[in-house]
């Protein structure tokens, strides 16, 4: 009974929280820093700051576990800092017109919903590996994304309407989309306060051990583990490629204005809920890693879409296969991680695979801001991004290997397989 009131609170939460998180995408961020008259480089910036917070400071995360044991109370903390910023930024909109505090304010709330989710992140997979029973982990993950994305299509369409209103997007408009994603998502964190953790939680430890500790093992374990290593080069090519996908909204924008952002959000909701069974079926049928590889062949497709002459319908083409993308890897991130660590408790690996991204979620939007001012313009750059993805697919394809299929019980964790899908 705890599990099925568990798993209820959990599709409840991320249904409002997908609702309301769609209308302050990134892509809806874009558009107003392009309201704004902020140029492509703080749109990196933005980008930037949202991926580096995002992932560096998850390596602390397992340190502060001795303290916060509760997979429910570490995810809970980290979403209710999320919605702190976008009330902030709410508040803000009502408040002042002045451009270079507006501008300030978003790239400040961009940091604090990356930091908010850096924290809660480690949490809640942990969490949703003690609600989810192994053999049927990939069902009821990929029912939860799919009442996800449903809420968040809904979402994205109705974020076209409130941002157009009144001959929109205006300040007000901006102010409303905050002011939904601050509602909705206090509405989702509250769902927290329904669950029930199955599984026994420890105490929090009585002697806390130092956080050199913690980095030291996570030196070793990374070390130690060649198929960890061989994911994480593979992500760093999925971040370098980033130097195109940061722009293509702005890109947008540029040449249909603002009104093509909600639209974008759109049709990328569109493509992640018509994904999201698919990506199932993938990873259950054939493995973790044939997502990784699909989502590798989705990213080349689109950016292959944006190489062709400027069209509108190209531009939301190209958004769509993102959704998909987004979907293919949400899952991977999910499966194919909880599948190679030989330990109960995921925390660790989950902090290690995307604190050890971090310098190259820096390095890609960077370098596309650079690009963009060399090659004098978005389409050469959206070529440029090609080349590290084509590395990536490659070692999905040849070098990493398929965790082993788990076993009933969460405590018995695959190991990596011998054989590769491929052989």
């Amino acid at each position: 009974m705890a599990i099925s009131r568990n798993v209820a609170s959990i599709i409840v939460l991320e249904v409002f929280w997908a609702f309301g998180v769609t209308f302050v995408s990134f892509d809806i961020i874009s558009a107003f820093i392009y309201s704004m008259e902020g140029g492509a480089w703080l749109v990196a910036l933005a980008s930037t700051v949202s991926c580096l917070l995002l992932y560096a400071p998850q390596i602390l995360v397992p340190y502060f576990q001795q303290r916060v044991t509760h997979p429910v109370g570490g995810s809970a903390l980290g979403q209710a800092f999320i919605v702190a910023g976008y009330t902030l930024m709410a508040i803000t909109l009502a408040t002042t017109h002045s451009r270079p505090i507006l501008l300030t304010m978003v790239v400040t709330v961009v940091g604090m919903h990356a930091l908010g989710n850096a924290f809660a992140y480690p949490f809640y997979q942990q969490l949703r590996l003690r609600l989810f029973p192994s053999r049927t982990r990939s069902a009821s993950y990929s029912t939860v994304l799919f009442f996800s994305q449903i809420a968040g299509t809904v979402g994205a369409a109705l974020s076209i309407p409130l941002l157009n209103a009144g001959g929109g997007p205006t300040q007000r408009n901006y102010f409303w989309c905050f002011v939904v994603a601050s509602v909705l998502g206090a509405i989702a964190s509250l769902c927290f306060a329904f669950m029930r953790d199955p599984a026994p939680t420890p105490e929090p430890a009585v002697s806390v051990r130092p956080l050199s500790d913690f980095l030291a093992e996570s030196v070793k374990i990374f070390r130690g583990d060649g198929n960890l290593r061989a994911f994480v080069v593979s992500e760093w090519m999925n971040w370098l490629s980033s130097m195109g996908s940061t722009f293509i909204t702005f890109y947008a924008v540029g040449l249909f204005g603002e009104f093509i952002a909600a639209e974008c959000n759109f049709v990328r909701v569109l493509g992640a809920i018509l994904a999201v069974p698919i990506a199932h079926l993938v990873v259950s049928r054939i493995s973790a890693r044939a997502a990784i590889i699909t989502f590798y062949l989705c990213s080349i497709a689109l950016y292959l879409v944006l190489l062709l002459p400027p069209a509108r319908w190209m531009i939301l083409f190209a958004t769509f296969l993102v959704g998909c993308a987004v979907v293919f890897r949400v899952n991977y991130m999910f499966h194919y991680v909880t599948g190679i660590c030989p330990h109960d408790n995921k925390s660790t690996y989950y902090a290690i695979c995307n604190t050890a991204v971090s310098p190259i979620t820096v390095i890609g939007p960077l370098l596309g801001g650079l690009f963009v001012n060399i090659l004098g313009g978005y389409r050469p750059v959206f070529a440029v991004a090609i080349a590290p993805l084509l590395v990536g697919l490659f070692l999905a394809w040849k070098v990493l290997k398929d965790p082993i299929a788990p076993s009933e019980e969460i405590s018995v964790v695959p190991r990596v397989a011998l054989k590769r899908m491929t052989n």
